[in-house]
Formats: C-alpha cells, sequence, structure tokens
C-alpha cells in the first residue's frame, strides 16, 4: 500500500442537509459538526452538488475535476466519493408486486407483500408501510427471525407473527482514533469506550457466524458419514 503523508490531505463534506446526521436529532447533528470541524473538514451544509464538469487547470491524466453547488460555488477536487440514500433495484417494481414510492416492496407485519402474500421481503428491498423506518442492519436483523418462523408457521398452517420495529434503538458510529460516538434517542457521546464497546459488539455478532458455519460442517459431515 502507498504511504500517504495525512498532512497533505484535504476533506470537504458537502450535502443538502444543514447538518451531519440531521435525522437523529440536533444533539447528534452537533456533535458530528463539532467533530468534522475540529478535524479542519470543510463543511458545505445545506448547499447540495448540482453538477460535476472537468477541472480547466488540469490535464486529462491528472483527474479530478469541479463540483457545482446549489449557491453556485464551485469545490475543486482530487477525488470525489458519491453517498446517497438507498435505492431499490429497478426490477423489483417489474415483478408484479405493490411498491412503494422509492421502489420498495410495501410488506404487512407479517412481511408478506401486500399485494401477493405468497411473497416475503425483509431487509432493505422490504417497505414497513405499517410502522416506516430508516433503511438500518438493526431491523433487517431483527426482521430474520421472524422471516424464518411465518415460512415455517405458512408451511405448517399455523398463524402468522408480527413484526413491528422498536421506535429506540442505539446506533455506534467510529470517528477514527480508535474512537466512537453511541446515538441512542436523540442522545450522542463521545469516546474511546464507545470504540471498544463497538468492538466487542461486532466480534461478538461475528463469532455467531463462525459457530454457525462450524455446524453446517459438522452437520454435513454427519450426513456424509451416513
Amino acid at each position: 500500500r502507498n504511504e500517504m503523508d495525512p498532512s497533505g490531505v484535504k476533506l470537504a463534506l458537502i450535502s443538502r442537509n444543514k447538518s451531519p446526521l440531521s435525522t437523529r436529532g440536533l444533539m447528534v447533528g452537533n456533535l458530528f459538526d463539532k467533530i468534522l470541524r475540529n478535524r479542519d473538514i470543510e463543511l458545505h451544509l445545506g448547499n447540495a452538488a448540482v453538477s460535476v464538469s472537468p477541472d480547466p487547470t488540469k490535464t486529462n491524466n491528472e483527474g479530478g475535476g469541479l463540483l457545482k453547488l446549489e449557491n453556485n460555488t464551485f469545490v475543486a477536487f482530487d477525488e470525489a466519493i458519491w453517498c446517497t440514500t438507498s435505492g431499490a433495484y429497478p426490477w423489483l417494481a417489474t415483478i408484479g408486486l405493490e411498491v412503494d414510492d422509492m421502489g420498495f416492496i410495501k410488506v404487512e407485519p407479517t412481511l408478506q407483500s401486500k399485494s401477493d402474500p405468497r411473497i416475503f421481503a425483509c431487509g432493505d428491498c422490504a417497505s414497513m408501510t405499517h410502522s416506516p423506518r430508516p433503511k438500518a442492519g438493526v431491523f433487517a436483523v431483527r426482521q430474520g427471525p421472524f422471516l424464518d418462523k411465518n415460512i415455517r408457521s405458512v408451511l405448517l398452517g399455523e398463524k402468522l407473527t408480527e413484526f413491528w420495529p422498536q421506535n429506540k434503538y442505539l446506533s455506534i458510529i467510529g470517528i477514527g482514533d480508535e474512537s466512537a460516538v453511541v446515538i441512542y434517542n436523540g442522545l450522542a457521546i463521545e469516546g474511546k469506550w464507545a470504540w471498544r464497546w463497538k468492538c466487542n459488539i461486532d466480534e461478538k455478532w461475528m463469532a455467531q457466524y463462525k459457530e454457525m458455519v462450524q455446524e453446517m460442517h459438522r452437520v454435513r459431515d454427519e450426513l456424509y458419514d451416513s
């Protein structure tokens, strides 16, 4: 990996939102605004990028370009990373299932399609119109056991179980230097302890998959031996 002097790198954040993580509350937005500014990250908030064009001061081999913002100012860049909201695969809207304005499959609390109960959907491809939530892994993970149980219930002719997502959920966002920010119900706290907590949660989560794979291998070996 090529080594780079970080003192020669300048970062900028451009967003149509007036504060970072604006959907998570004022305290969260203010804390991340402070963190970004303390790290000399140039902020262009409430001022979305509307177009990109070549930088006339550079040759084709040098790359880079210019971002035009809503207020008709320009930001020069060498590398641009585009971050957008989640989007549905176009084919979801072509298979005859009812979808929302973003193209995600509308589901009942049982995770069945609103237009075809034989079809189940969960995770990012699904739209919980009965209880809208942002696209976040915490909800997709909690839907998994309900999906498993309800598919089995359909096959056995049993009553299905409804999934209702929680109103409050925990987020831990790493910010570098082995620190992180804990976000819960509009509150935000920063610290190195938060990073250790995040690592502990992630390591325990990944360990589950290791144990699952080991169990799958054990069952496979028993089947082959028999």
